[in-house]
């Protein structure tokens, strides 16, 4: 359904580059980024990037895994403040 390049698109842009550095990292011109992110829109029947992000992490496109890395005393100055800390890491199915 989704290209290999289409796909590669919307993971760089959802993991936070501009359109330009898309175009940047993926060797194209931005007009080529802007045609590719269109096809997922219209692909996944959504009219905003936001929703093509996340109905493609809903679908299994792009997959968001959260995990939290404490140590013992870290466990306990956080609980003591309140404090979570989590570290997001994307990847593309």
């Amino acid at each position: 359904m989704i290209t290999q390049r289409e796909k590669q698109a919307l993971y760089i842009i959802a993991s936070g580059y501009s359109i330009d550095e898309c175009a940047e990292i993926m060797s194209i011109s931005r007009s080529s980024v802007e045609k590719h992110l269109l096809k997922v829109k219209r692909k996944l029947g959504v009219r905003t990037l936001c929703n093509a992000i996340y109905k493609a992490s809903k679908i299994g496109i792009i997959a968001f895994c959260c995990f939290a890395v404490f140590d013992a005393e870290e466990i306990r100055r956080v609980s003591r403040i309140g404090r979570r800390e989590v570290f997001l890491v994307q990847s593309v199915i």
